[in-house]
């Protein structure tokens, strides 16, 4: 379980874990100030102590339980196994800054913790990663209608996914930062509570809990108004498992690079995936390649132009799940259960 406790963003607290005794074995404590991220492990300690956690995790790999003693007098501290025994020189742990109290009045939900990794899992390739875009470095939790909806956006992008869930409030924007250290609680639990109130979410799960400071925005994208509607595709393909849609894609986009684009095209039962790189100018295309295959489809129209990567993006992270993807003039959307995602078109000269 120590190998879990997630590296946090630099800050003063830096590669340090708060270690104390919890009742009934050890708890470890590390943070940055805006992510408090916390385990239960078997062992025990005498006092409190702050230690290294890179040095921590390289003693304790392979050790089930910790006997730490700490000198009385000083922050000397010795970690024994069955058959080594280690000092450290830990540090007061008083200088460790204390966790947000849970609060009585909190929103809260359980939601099986499988559940919400794959809607994460599913969603998050679409974080955006521009600092000129703070509002959008963010991943969205928003609990309402008896669904937590978890949803991304690059603002040429959109991603959407929901699990069974209870109550309702406001859209919950947790940083980029803070995605890791939530799928490793996740990954370490079965069920979750979520607890939300003043502008800080908790999240608990049989031997993990972790607090992430956060605030409420209320003009993010309204996916129910942006997601046209199947009945407004111009070119429609149904119940094709995801990854055969995204090697389709790949296979045409061979010559291609990160730039590459595509375009789908119905020929009977088959679908033709055109794809270019290097200048959007279909007069004077760059590396274009093409690549066919029979698909069982319906439509007969021609679509759009759309980035590759956008479309792997929507595609790769469901795998074997049965999808639905359409095209309306100038966006594409892929649909599977519960799962939304949008992509708008790219303007291609002479398309």
């Amino acid at each position: 379980m120590i190998q879990t406790l997630p590296k946090l963003k630099k800050g003063p607290l830096e590669d340090k874990v708060l270690i104390e005794p919890n009742g009934h074995g050890l708890k470890l404590s590390v943070t940055d100030l805006e992510i408090f991220y916390s385990i239960n492990i078997p062992g025990k300690i005498n006092l409190p102590v702050m230690l290294k956690l890179s040095a921590l995790k390289k003693l304790a790999k392979g050790i089930d339980m910790l006997d730490i003693e700490r000198a009385e007098d000083t922050y000397s501290t010795v970690i024994r196994s069955e058959d080594s025994r280690y000092t450290l020189s830990g540090s007061c742990p008083e200088d460790f800054p204390e966790a947000p109290e849970p609060c009585v009045d909190a929103l809260k939900t359980r939601v099986v913790a499988e559940d919400l990794l794959r809607a994460i899992k599913t969603t998050k390739g679409f974080i955006c990663k521009d600092v000129t875009k703070e509002q959008l470095q963010v991943l969205v939790l928003q609990n309402t209608g008896g669904e937590m909806r978890v949803e991304t956006t690059t603002a040429r992008s959109l991603t959407q996914d929901s699990i069974p869930s209870e109550g309702d409030w406001l859209n919950i924007l947790l940083p980029a930062s803070a995605v890791k250290p939530l799928e490793t609680l996740l990954k370490n639990s079965n069920m979750v509570l979520i607890e939300f109130a003043n502008k800080t979410l908790r999240v608990q799960g049989e031997e993990c809990e972790a607090f992430f400071r956060l605030s409420a925005y209320d003009n993010w994208p309204n996916f129910d108004e942006l997601i046209p509607k199947k009945g407004d595709a111009l070119t429609l393909i149904e119940k094709i498992p995801a990854n055969v849609l995204s090697k389709l894609i790949e296979k045409s986009s061979l010559l291609g690079n990160e730039s590459s684009i595509s375009k789908f095209t119905i020929k009977g039962k088959s679908i033709e995936v055109r794809s270019t790189s290097g200048e959007y100018d279909l007069e004077q295309p760059t590396g274009c390649t093409s690549f066919e295959q029979e698909i069982a489809t319906a439509g007969e129209t021609d679509t759009g132009w759309f980035l590759s990567r956008n479309l792997v993006k929507l595609l790769k992270p469901l795998g074997e799940r049965s999808v639905t993807i359409y095209f309306t003039e100038n966006k594409s959307v892929v649909t599977s259960d519960k799962f939304k995602g949008l992509s708008m078109r790219v303007k291609v000269k002479g398309s």
